[in-house]
């Protein structure tokens, strides 16, 4: 198996419900696969809210899913590596995702590390990978997560930020060998997210 198909296959974005998880398998994502590598370069999406920056162009989709808060749309915009002897990451990843007024229960503390501890055991289960690390963090004073998950006994590795923003939830992810655990293309991803304009009102 290569290293591409061992993380297409159990690529998963978690919908953010307790329970609730949706798995894309590699027949479902065969076309976001053989793109062109570029120089990194600044993503902005002003309907979505951020910018970010990206190691080559992301392919968008929205999945609509039926959830006990009805139906759903969550956007994802992915970046998969075409040469993966030289990746130090698989995928770049942003996706969200916008809930009810309400669902996210932004001003209760409680609620909302409930909330978070529930989507982070959801994606661990989701991967049957285990919970290495966890920290909480934010952005412009929303609360948020970081966490990172090892599976395939090990082999594979799953670093995600999530942030809950008004009514919307982002995550930030992406996807390594265990030998390229550490690396700076991670970091420069993830750490250069930002929101841009007004978001999940």
């Amino acid at each position: 198996m290569t290293v591409r198909t061992l993380f297409i296959s159990f690529f998963v974005f978690t919908i953010c419900l307790p329970g609730q998880a949706q798995r894309l398998d590699s027949s479902e994502v065969k076309e976001w696969v053989d793109i062109p590598v570029l120089d990194w370069e600044e993503y902005n999406d002003y309907e979505g809210g951020f910018r970010v920056r990206t190691p080559g162009p992301f392919v968008q989709r929205v999945d609509t899913v039926k959830t006990p808060l009805g139906r759903l749309a969550y956007h994802t915009f992915m970046f998969v590596m075409q040469d993966e002897s030289y990746a130090e990451n698989v995928f770049y990843m942003v996706n969200y995702c916008d809930y009810p007024p309400g669902a996210l229960h932004q001003d209760s503390t409680e609620l909302l590390t409930e909330f978070m501890d529930a989507t982070v055991e959801e994606a661990a289960r989701a991967v049957r990978g285990e919970l290495v690390y966890q920290n909480p963090i934010e952005i412009n004073e929303h609360p948020g997560r970081f966490w990172r998950i090892h599976y395939r006994g090990g082999d594979a590795v799953i670093k995600t930020k999530a942030f809950v923003v008004g009514n919307r939830y982002y995550q930030i992810q992406t996807a390594m060998t265990r030998e390229m655990g550490l690396n700076r293309a991670s970091d420069e991803f993830l750490d250069s997210f930002r929101l841009i304009g007004k978001v999940g009102n």
